[in-house]
């Protein structure tokens, strides 16, 4: 089998060609339709199954990057502050990143839910493990930075999630569009269109560690929610608030051990 050809899925044979013309990182322009998510350019296959015709990367180089193709079950995500231009990613130090921060978990409930929306395994226990990743990589120091989109960044960083149902057990991964790169790439003042994100589904892999393109059951685009009142997921009970509350105040506690720590040790 043509490791290069895209799953099929009719529901979304549309959506390729939609995006001909459009969507090009680098501004290209080409008549060819692109793919949704890698955004590379696609050319149809000589396959056709139900009278819908199958995909293929024009440069097969593209197997490789798009998530709908890539053999690897470690392939690139997302990075933090990456560039060595500050200036193309918004990318600073300074007194922000600490505000962006707290603004952040004084609206935490808010964003879990909004998670939970679009990853509904997600876990309480998981979400606060992604809030402590988002410190090391210091992912606040963005002058740019939108709170609005930060629930979205931290699903992508969370790479694979697994999906204990009682029939099938499956695993998510959430990924941007290939305009995003580095979190900035978001925040860039040249954005016209938001950029696209995804939610693509794995059965468990038999052969490798993690999923690959050739154990996906179906992908799908996700609509980001802005307003809370938009958001089906259901409010938490006081026992998780306060189970939340609990470990996070005794990690701020930690952190700032460690802080004071670092602080005495480069004096």
């Amino acid at each position: 089998m043509d490791k290069g050809w895209h799953p099929l899925d009719e529901r979304y044979v549309e959506a390729y060609g939609a995006y001909a013309r459009t969507q090009a990182g680098d501004g290209a322009v080409s008549a060819n339709p692109r793919c949704p998510l890698c955004l590379a350019e696609l050319v149809f296959t000589h396959r056709r199954r139900g009278g819908y015709r199958y995909y293929r990367h024009l440069d097969s180089a593209d197997d490789a990057r798009c998530p709908l193709t890539t053999s690897s079950y470690e392939p690139a995500g997302l990075t933090v502050g990456a560039s060595l231009d500050t200036n193309a990613n918004g990318l600073a130090g300074g007194a922000a990143g600490p505000l962006h921060r707290e603004r952040f978990l004084q609206h935490w409930q808010r964003h879990f839910r909004i998670a939970r929306h679009a990853a509904p395994p997600l876990t309480l226990e998981r979400f606060a493990r992604l809030i402590e990743y988002a410190d090391v990589v210091d992912l606040w120091r963005y002058p740019a930075f939108d709170e609005r989109d930060v629930p979205y960044v931290l699903l992508a960083l969370a790479g694979f999630i697994s999906v204990n149902d009682r029939d099938e057990r499956a695993r998510i991964r959430l990924c941007f569009d290939g305009s995003v790169r580095d979190v900035g790439d978001l925040w860039r003042d040249e954005r016209r269109v938001p950029a696209g994100l995804f939610r693509v589904t794995y059965r468990e892999p038999l052969h490798t560690p993690f999923p690959t393109a050739a154990d996906i059951l179906f992908w799908e685009p996700v609509e980001r929610i802005e307003r809370l009142a938009d958001c089906p997921a259901p409010r938490l009970r006081q026992t998780q608030i306060r189970a939340f509350n609990r470990f996070i105040g005794g990690y701020e506690r930690e952190r700032d051990r460690r802080g004071e720590r670092d602080a005495g040790e480069s004096e």
